[in-house]
């Protein structure tokens, strides 16, 4: 009987060691960065060497790429080198555009040669609103 104890307890000793070796390995934790005025998305993925999308996941932000000064979020620790193999590439006869601040459906619309309604209905843009940082792709 003391050696069925004695096995259980190594069996669930084990076991806990693997899952907490398991759990730290996927963490790749970071500090989390305080969202400063004028930060965008993808201000921040240029600055420290990672994808919009990426910070995205780190934050379960979704295709969101709303942040607010004074907020804190997580930035991934360094790049994942695999990164563009992983996303899903653009249409061959598509670019991206990425909208700075001022900007509007209708100047991005005229400076890349297509039309306001083009671009909503290539990036899923029910309204006219947009925001710095967010990614349109222009085909």
């Amino acid at each position: 009987m003391k050696s069925i104890k004695l096995a259980a307890a190594s069996f669930f000793a084990l076991l806990f060691f693997v899952s907490s070796a398991n759990a730290s390995d996927a963490c790749a934790c970071s500090e989390p960065y305080e969202v400063k005025p004028g930060d965008t998305l993808y201000s921040l993925a240029q600055q420290y060497g990672v994808t919009v999308e990426q910070i995205q996941n780190k934050n379960s932000m979704g295709t969101s790429t709303y942040i607010i000064a004074g907020e804190d979020i997580l930035l991934p620790p360094e790049p994942i080198e695999d990164a563009e193999a992983q996303e899903p590439s653009a249409e061959p006869d598509s670019a991206v555009y990425v909208v700075e601040s001022g900007d509007t459906l209708y100047n991005i619309a005229q400076s890349e040669g297509t039309t306001v309604h083009a671009l909503q209905a290539n990036n899923d843009i029910e309204s006219d609103v947009i925001f710095p940082g967010q990614e349109l792709t222009i085909q």
